[in-house]
């Protein structure tokens, strides 16, 4: 399978969520970035809600690393981790 490069692209949120749409369709991740308050949460949950998805919201800017990487455990005399219970268990 050939590897799909990034792209950045600039709109205003309305257009977004037309793109935002056709990558979940095509099953490609999305990263929103822009200032606060023009609505980019908003889109994201009007977009989740109409296809009836669940809308998980992450502020990254107040997680460090490792709360995305969970809990370390010993399992078996290897270190195992729990995934943080706010991340999709699938």
């Amino acid at each position: 399978m050939a590897k799909k490069e990034p792209v950045a692209m600039t709109l205003k949120v309305g257009q977004a969520k037309e793109a935002i749409q056709a990558c979940m369709e095509a099953k490609l991740p999305v990263m929103l970035w822009g200032p606060p308050g023009i609505g980019k949460s908003d889109s994201i949950r009007q977009l989740g809600k109409e296809q009836e998805r669940p809308v998980i919201d992450l502020r990254m800017s107040l997680l460090n690393p490792v709360d995305l990487r969970g809990v370390p455990v010993a399992r078996d005399g290897k270190t195992d981790w729990w995934a943080p219970c706010f991340l999709p268990q699938k």
